[in-house]
């Protein structure tokens, strides 16, 4: 025989199954106070995957120019009037223009990636083949190329 109080109804439904409202108002109250403390820290990790793409791109760029000048049997020079193709607000600034030769072959320059105020990369090309490497503290202070 089945129960006809209402008390006994509200406990035969709660053990069928089914939340509470206090229940999950409790759940969305936890989920949004972690969705807060995560969301900054996830968007920060963005922001610097997009930089690291971006310098690593602008490097396998500096990378190509010999076989590029090699390829194309010309001279290839980055300057400030000719830069790499770079994110907007970003600039490249070089102690000496860098120039490949047709054969590939370069004098090798300093060259600073920069966004802002902010120092993304420190390079040194190497001569003769280019290569490009961070800049060490032992290959003394950078100093820019004064504009024509």
């Amino acid at each position: 025989m089945r129960p006809t109080s209402g008390s006994c109804r509200r406990a035969e439904a709660r053990a069928a199954g089914g939340f509470t409202l206090l229940e999950l108002l409790l759940v969305l109250t936890l989920v949004a106070l972690l969705t807060g403390l995560v969301a900054p820290r996830m968007w920060q990790w963005v922001q610097s995957a997009r930089v690291r793409a971006g310098v690593d791109g602008a490097r396998a760029e500096l990378e190509a120019l010999p076989l590029r000048a090699f390829a194309s049997a010309r001279r290839v020079t980055v300057n400030p009037e000719t830069p790499l193709p770079l994110p907007s607000g970003w600039r490249l600034e070089l102690a000496t223009p860098l120039v490949y030769e047709a054969n590939g072959m370069t004098a090798g320059s300093r060259l600073r990636l920069s966004a802002g105020s902010a120092l993304l990369a420190d390079w040194l090309v190497e001569p003769p083949a280019g290569t490009v490497r961070d800049a060490r503290s032992a290959d003394g202070p950078f100093s820019a190329a004064a504009a024509p």
